[in-house]
């Protein structure tokens, strides 16, 4: 399966509003959003970040994007929880 096969089946079936389900959305975007702008940046810039700082970069934007989220009321421990499974 394709990436963009897998991220069109994800968000079709994932229409829920419960916390996993928006933030499962969030972090299939924030992956998308930061692969693509490190890509840019390799391409034409020359310039390219660790995998460590891409991961906290992604991690980053599912906590900021949950947190301006009025789906999200506290969603801290939830995003604790996913930063120490991927640290």
């Amino acid at each position: 399966m394709a990436w963009s096969e897998f991220v069109e089946l994800k968000w079709h079936f994932d229409k829920g509003r419960n916390k996993q389900q928006v933030l499962c959305r969030f972090a299939v975007l924030a992956a998308a959003w930061s692969l693509w702008m490190e890509r840019n940046k390799r391409i034409f810039e020359g310039k390219s970040n660790s995998f460590e700082d891409l991961r906290d970069y992604i991690i980053f934007l599912i906590g900021l994007w949950a947190r301006a989220s009025r789906a999200l009321d506290s969603c801290e421990s939830f995003l604790f929880s996913i930063n120490c499974a991927v640290c």
